[in-house]
């Protein structure tokens, strides 16, 4: 299902508002507030990509300098540098729910899911840590301190030239924990890292799936030294060799600045016809903002609501973008502007998230084999 596109060709009409594209001006178009997309809005949305983009994930990049007890150990170093480069790509940000489906059908696939613990007894209560000349983390049976329902792995600084990992200087460590039960198809995971007596990763998954549908749940706590990054995430996907859906309800809170909000997206598609129908929304600081698209071949349809109002039309047909008002008349310079930022929004809560739901395969990889 290719959301994807549908928000690109969305963020090409958002240059397109920025740079001035279309000059009338219509004194009929609906208003958008400025306090709607206020500073402290943009600040609230700079502290979440603080939280994600913070220092204290670099001490988890000792599980992901050497091949540990899973292959997939070495997807935390991608997921690191991600952070670190604060980009905001747009192949980064496109709608999370292509994610959801791609992380479910991933751990759905797993033999070791089904009726079982996800780690095995044989392994629980061990503690990891780093073996320089093995480069790679081994079994201290020395070590105590791991919990009963996981494991214990030690973290290290790491050099920030080559990101080798530094032996001989432990900085704290991580906790995985299984949280689950004997559920069939279903698993929980818990991540708890903590760095001088400070807890700054508190990260928790739980999925339930099957052969054709996918339901994760993602919660928990980043703490970058000045700021928390409260999270929950609800996604769900489906698919029918007619059709595919995918859902996802976040929250994101920095209670240090008072910000908090709320999002909901929801694409559906046709694979016999190939249509997509693409719904967002973000709720915040007191204002609702609401983007649906159909997009069918080289065209796409979308409105753009604000506050239940409506308050533009984005129309393209092949190359061609026309940005129109509610009233169907051209946007004033300013309400281009606001729409921008608008747009803007709505790819920076899609990175978000999009971020947030990454570390859901990394735990899984974590888990020792038995």
């Amino acid at each position: 299902m290719n959301t994807r596109r549908s928000i690109h060709v969305l963020a090409l009409g958002a240059l397109l508002i920025a740079s001035g594209a279309c000059s009338k001006q219509s004194l009929t178009s609906p208003v958008l507030s400025s306090d709607a997309l206020s500073p402290r809005t943009r600040a609230g949305i700079s502290s979440v990509h603080a939280a994600l983009a913070s220092g204290a994930w670099q001490g988890l990049d000792a599980l992901a300098a050497a091949p540990g007890p899973a292959q997939s150990v070495a997807a935390v170093r991608a997921i690191l540098e991600a952070s670190a480069s604060g980009a905001g790509a747009a192949g980064a940000s496109s709608l999370s729910a292509s994610l959801v489906r791609d992380v479910t059908a991933g751990l759905t696939s797993r033999s070791s899911l089904p009726n079982a613990a996800i780690i095995p007894p044989d392994q629980r209560g061990t503690t990891w840590v780093f073996d320089a000349s093995q480069q790679r983390y081994v079994v201290d049976p020395a070590r105590t301190g791991a919990p009963e329902n996981g494991v214990r792995y030690i973290l290290y600084a790491v050099n920030p030239l080559d990101h080798t990992v530094l032996p001989d200087v432990e900085i704290g460590y991580a906790d995985l924990t299984d949280e689950g039960d004997s559920t069939a198809n279903a698993g929980s995971l818990r991540l708890r890292a903590v760095s001088h007596d400070v807890v700054f990763v508190d990260y928790q998954v739980g999925l339930v799936g099957s052969a054709d549908a996918a339901a994760v749940g993602v919660h928990g706590t980043f703490f970058d030294g000045t700021r928390h990054l409260t999270f929950e995430l609800q996604a769900q996907g489906g698919h029918t060799p007619a059709a595919e859906s995918q859902e996802v309800h976040a929250r994101l809170a920095v209670p240090e600045d008072a910000f908090e909000l709320t999002s909901a997206a929801r694409a559906t598609a046709d694979l016999e016809h190939g249509t997509q129908h693409v719904e967002q929304a973000i709720d915040i600081d007191g204002h609702a903002f609401a983007i649906v698209a159909d997009h069918a071949g080289d065209a796409v349809r979308a409105t753009v609501a604000v506050n239940g109002a409506p308050f533009a039309q984005v129309n393209v047909s092949g190359s061609v973008t026309v940005i129109l008002g509610a009233d169907g008349q051209l946007l004033p310079a300013a309400q281009r502007e606001a729409l921008g930022q608008l747009f803007g929004l709505f790819d920076q809560v899609s990175a978000a998230l999009s971020r947030l739901l990454e570390p859901v395969g990394v735990l899984f990889g974590l888990v020792p084999r038995a």
